[in-house]
């Protein structure tokens, strides 16, 4: 085979009759295009066994979620208030169609839900605290339909 200034083959490359090898250029060049996609391949298979499972991943991501999240309606459920005054709240609440629940002057989760959406649509800060301006526009009368 001819070869150029810097001794690589030039036209159809020629076999080593002693070894049966092609000549060095030629083998290093087909290791590397082979091996290449090899080792890729294995670094991958590699890093997605030796970390933790997608399912283990999205479980962390999704308990790290649940603990940035602070709990927004703990100190209003906390709150004292007298059974009577919830018993009027509920009452007010539900002559405005606002609450479905029972009155039985306990302030929990059904109450805080319907006063908060009762302070939303007064243009109120929907704490679910019960306050002076909520208790004020809660005791207003409802405009008339």
């Amino acid at each position: 085979m001819n070869t150029d200034e810097h001794g690589y083959g030039i036209g159809k490359p020629s076999i080593d009759p002693v070894s049966g090898t092609p000549p060095k250029s030629i083998r290093v060049h087909l290791c590397s295009s082979v091996a290449t996609p090899f080792l890729v391949l294995l670094a991958l298979a590699t890093a997605a066994c030796s970390g933790p499972s997608v399912e283990d991943r999205t479980r962390a991501a999704a308990e790290e979620v649940r603990q940035s999240i602070s709990d927004v309606d703990g100190p209003a459920l906390e709150q004292k208030v007298e059974p009577q005054l919830v018993k009027e709240i509920q009452q007010l609440l539900q002559e405005r169609k606002e609450y479905f629940g029972e009155i039985n002057g306990e302030f929990d989760a059904v109450t805080l839900n319907a006063l908060q959406a009762f302070q939303r649509s007064a243009g109120l800060r929907d704490d679910g605290f019960v306050n002076e301006r909520t208790l004020a526009a809660l005791r207003a009368r409802p405009a008339a339909k």
